[in-house]
């Protein structure tokens, strides 16, 4: 079922969020998400969402989410450019990323809020937690630098606001850290390079396993399971606290 942000991170638990930037990553995640019943949430960053279109992405994760039983919502990643959030929030992603200075993510919070949609947002000052909620009106938030956050700076976080936190740079994190540190706030937690992985090494092998094949729906079957392997093991990971 296609639902809002807001109403998943009402849920219990965490919530796992996967990139796509293809139907057949936005399919083996509706899929897997359907046979593990945990609800997810389907991201696409910026570039992801140049590349499909805002609107397509909307029409294409909608479908696939009314198509399953489990709550699936549509969320904007490391949004930066206000011309990509103003789309995707036109179209109906229920949740965006302000990636930026204390003022952006205001303003996109702001933006976001009229439109009925929450908002993620980043910050490195790990020190003054509530005065950056306070100052910008985020949601969710994201400690990270580059990409990256220790287990001491999400306990240090979680000592100061009750609000959700949002894990980022998975691929970057062992797997101990990551399940430590859903004992310290964290609801959301993004995954995406090995999707990516999972998808182009099973797309090469097919391809040079099957030269004279010219029609996708005939090797891009293994494609989709690949990644759904991959969103299920990744499910299997939050599931475990």
């Amino acid at each position: 079922m296609f639902v809002k942000s807001q109403e998943i991170f009402n849920l219990p638990g965490v919530v796992p969020a996967f990139n796509i930037s293809t139907f057949e990553a936005a399919k083996a995640i509706t899929l897997a998400a359907a046979e593990a019943n945990q609800p997810v949430i389907i991201q696409t960053s910026e570039n992801e969402t140049r590349f499909m279109g805002a609107g397509h992405v909307y029409s294409i994760v909608k479908s696939l989410a009314e198509a399953v039983t489990v709550p699936v919502s549509l969320h904007l990643d490391h949004g930066k450019d206000m011309k990509v959030i103003n789309e995707c929030l036109a179209v109906g992603y229920s949740s965006v990323m302000a990636d930026g200075e204390t003022d952006f993510i205001r303003e996109v919070a702001l933006l976001a809020h009229r439109n009925g949609a929450i908002v993620e947002g980043n910050t490195d000052d790990y020190q003054k937690i509530s005065e950056f909620i306070s100052q910008t009106g985020v949601d969710i938030v994201a400690p990270e630098k580059n990409n990256y956050v220790s287990l001491e700076t999400i306990k240090q976080v979680h000592q100061q606001t009750n609000l959700p936190i949002a894990l980022h740079g998975e691929s970057t994190q062992t797997l101990e850290m990551i399940k430590e540190s859903l004992k310290f706030g964290v609801k959301k937690v993004n995954f995406n390079t090995p999707l990516r992985q999972a998808y182009t090494e099973t797309l090469r092998k097919v391809l040079s396993e099957n030269p004279e094949e010219i029609v996708p729906y005939k090797f891009l079957d293994r494609v989709i399971e690949a990644v759904k392997m991959v969103v299920r093991e990744k499910i299997e990971l939050i599931k475990l606290n």
